[in-house]
């Protein structure tokens, strides 16, 4: 009975053996695989900026036209994905507090977002940030 176990543990052993070196090979195929995409993806950029050289006079030509505003329903989503129970910021105003406020809340966040988008200018309490370290149990 002993020999029969063994046997099936060599035998076993020597499918891992088999198995690893069967995935070796495929990583090592994989990854060469991998190389030959990024060289010829690098060849066909370079073959297009040879084919057009003055491809960035055409980008340069063309006249630049601002985004859409930020528009109402695009806060209320905002609004809805903001999950509760967060603290509070600098102005201690909990989330809760701007989801129950409804309307009224959408369009003064609204206005508040276009004016910042037009100006792109952000307001300088939004950029900071207070980390508090917090100590395990």
């Amino acid at each position: 009975m002993a020999a029969s176990v063994t046997a099936i543990r060599d035998s076993d052993i020597s499918v891992m053996i088999k198995r690893r070196r069967y995935d070796a090979k495929k990583q090592s195929r994989n990854r060469l695989h991998r190389k030959g995409q990024i060289r010829r993806w690098k060849e066909y950029t370079e073959d297009l900026y040879k084919k057009y050289p003055n491809i960035s006079m055409h980008f340069q030509d063309q006249a630049y036209t601002q985004e859409p505003i930020v528009m109402k329903c695009a806060v209320r989503k905002a609004l809805r994905e903001i999950t509760g129970n967060k603290a509070t910021d600098a102005d201690e105003l909990p989330i809760e507090l701007i989801k129950e406020a409804g309307e009224a809340a959408i369009i003064g966040l609204t206005a508040l977002c276009q004016q910042i988008w037009e100006s792109t200018l952000w307001p300088q309490e939004w950029k900071r940030s207070i980390f508090l370290p917090l100590p395990k149990k």
